[in-house]
C-alpha cells in the first residue's frame, strides 16, 4: 500500500468514526427524549382509568397504549444505555473527579422544574465531603439526575430536598450517600423508566436504588456508593480554615479573611451551604461572573413588566445569593419573587431599586477577592489551551456531555492567557446553553 492509499484509508476511517459517533449521539438523545415523555403518558393513562366513565372499547384502547408504552420504554432504555456518551456503560470507568461535578448544572435544572410546579427546592450537604473522589462520575451523575427529576415529577405540592453526605470508612475511602426526598402532596411511584435506568446503572457499580416512605406525604429515593478519596481537602467551618495550625493553607486563610470583610456575606453560612471550600470558591466565581448579565436581564424584565420572567430571575437570585451567604440579598430577592408571583407592581417598585443597588454593590466588593483569587491560579500555556480546545471540539462532535463539562471545569482551574480569555468565555457560554452548533463553529474557525 502506497502513502496515498494509506492517507485515503485513514481519512475514510476517520469519517466513518465521526459518522458513527454522531449517529450514536442521536440514538442516545432519542432514547432520553422517549424516556422523558413516558412518565406523563403513563400518568395520563392512569387518570383516565380512574374516571370510571369509560366504555369497554376505550378501556381496551388504553390497554393497547399501555402495552405499546411498555415496549417503547424498554427499547428506549436499551438505546440510552448502549448509546450513552459515557464509554463502556457495562463497565466501571474509574477516574478522579471533583465532587461538585456530580451536581453541576443538574441543580439549576431541578430548581427550574420545581419553580414551574410552584414547589420549594433545597440542597443540603454535610460538612464532611472530600474535595475530589475517584470513581465513575458519569454514571453517578446520570443517576443523580434521573432520581432527582423523578422525585420532582412526583411532588405536586410542598418541597423537594436533595442531599449529599459522606461517611469516612478509612483513610482512603468514603461511603457517598445521595438522596432526593419529596415532602407534601405526592404521587408516589416506585417504578418509572428513569428509575429503571438508574437501577441498571447502579447495579453496574455494585449498588442499588433505595426507597423509603416515611408517611403518605413524605418519601425518598437514594443510593450509597463506596468511593476512593483522591483529595480530602475538606473544611468544616471558617474556624478550621482560619486556624493555620489545623492545616488551613495560607491561600485559604487569605480568601476567607477577605470574604469575612464583606458585610453582606456570612462566611459561615456560605461554607455551610456549599459544603466545602473548593465548592464555595467555584460557586462564588460563577455568581460573580453572572452579576452583570443577571442584573441587565432583571432590569429588562422590570422595564417590560414581564412579571413571569422577573419572578424566575428573582427566584434564581434568591437561591444563589443564599448559597454564597448573602442572606439579606437573598431575602430581598424572595420578596421580589413573591410580589412578582402576584403581579404586585407597587411592591416590586418598592423593593426593586434598592435590591439592584445592593446587588451591584456586592459585585464591586467581590471583584477584589475574585481578581486576587484568579491571580493565584496556575497559568496554562497557549499551546496547552489549544489542545484542550481541540478536545472540547471533539467532545462536542461526539456529544460527550459529561467529559465536556469536566474539561471546561479543568480549564476553569487555570488562569487563561489574555489572548485566549475571550475564546474561553464564549466556550463557557455555549456549553452552559448547550449550543453545540455555535460551539463547534467557534472552535472550527478559531
Amino acid at each position: 500500500m502506497n502513502n496515498m492509499d494509506e492517507k485515503n484509508l485513514l481519512a475514510t476511517l476517520d469519517t466513518v468514526e465521526k459518522s458513527l459517533k454522531n449517529k450514536t449521539a442521536l440514538i442516545y438523545a432519542i432514547g432520553q427524549e422517549i424516556l422523558t415523555c413516558m412518565e406523563p403518558l403513563l400518568e395520563a393513562k392512569d387518570k383516565a382509568l380512574e374516571c370510571g366513565n369509560l366504555d369497554e372499547e376505550s378501556r381496551d384502547c388504553l390497554k393497547i397504549i399501555e402495552k405499546n408504552v411498555f415496549h417503547l420504554t424498554e427499547l428506549a432504555k436499551d438505546m440510552t444505555f448502549s448509546a450513552s456518551p459515557e464509554p463502556c456503560m457495562e463497565k466501571i470507568e474509574k477516574k478522579r473527579y471533583d465532587i461538585f461535578f456530580l451536581t453541576d448544572g443538574i441543580l439549576d435544572e431541578a430548581e427550574k422544574s420545581a419553580l414551574k410546579k410552584h414547589i420549594q427546592f433545597s440542597f443540603k450537604t454535610s460538612d464532611f465531603i472530600p474535595q475530589a473522589l475517584s470513581g465513575d462520575s458519569g454514571k453517578i451523575r446520570q443517576c443523580v439526575r434521573l432520581i432527582l427529576m423523578h422525585v420532582i415529577f412526583c411532588t405536586d405540592e410542598g418541597e423537594v430536598i436533595f442531599s449529599m453526605k459522606s461517611k469516612k470508612m478509612d483513610e482512603n475511602k468514603i461511603l457517598l450517600e445521595i438522596k432526593a426526598a419529596g415532602k407534601g402532596m405526592c404521587r408516589i411511584q416506585k417504578k418509572s423508566p428513569g428509575l429503571d435506568l438508574a437501577e441498571r446503572l447502579l447495579s453496574v457499580m455494585g449498588s442499588g436504588l433505595e426507597f423509603l416512605q416515611k408517611s403518605d406525604g413524605e418519601f425518598e429515593f437514594g443510593f450509597c456508593l463506596e468511593q476512593d478519596v483522591a483529595d480530602w481537602g475538606t473544611v468544616k467551618n471558617v474556624a478550621e480554615i482560619t486556624d493555620k495550625s489545623q492545616g488551613g493553607g495560607s491561600s485559604d486563610f487569605d480568601f476567607m479573611e477577605k470574604l469575612s470583610l464583606i458585610e453582606e456575606i456570612s462566611p459561615d453560612a456560605a461554607l455551610k451551604n456549599c459544603g466545602n471550600l473548593p465548592l464555595l470558591k467555584s460557586t462564588l466565581k460563577s455568581y460573580y461572573s453572572s452579576i452583570s448579565k443577571s442584573q441587565q436581564e432583571m432590569q429588562e424584565t422590570f422595564a417590560a413588566k414581564d412579571w413571569k420572567n422577573y419572578c424566575i430571575k428573582a427566584h434564581s437570585l434568591k437561591s444563589t445569593s443564599r448559597l454564597i451567604g448573602a442572606l439579606s440579598l437573598s431575602q430581598k430577592a424572595a420578596g421580589l419573587e413573591s410580589a412578582a408571583e402576584k403581579c404586585d407592581e407597587k411592591e416590586i417598585a418598592k423593593i426593586h431599586a434598592s435590591f439592584m443597588e445592593d446587588y451591584l454593590s456586592l459585585e464591586k466588593k467581590l471583584s477584589i477577592i475574585m481578581v486576587k483569587n484568579e491571580a493565584s491560579k496556575p497559568v496554562i500555556s497557549e499551546s496547552d489551551f489549544e489542545k484542550k480546545a481541540s478536545e472540547i471540539l471533539a467532545l462536542a462532535e461526539s456529544f460527550n456531555l459529561n467529559r465536556l463539562d469536566e474539561v471546561v471545569a479543568e480549564l476553569s482551574g487555570f488562569s487563561i492567557p489574555e489572548s485566549k480569555s475571550g475564546l474561553f468565555e464564549k466556550i463557557c457560554g455555549y456549553v452552559e446553553n448547550v449550543d453545540f452548533p455555535e460551539l463547534k463553529k467557534l472552535l472550527a474557525e478559531r
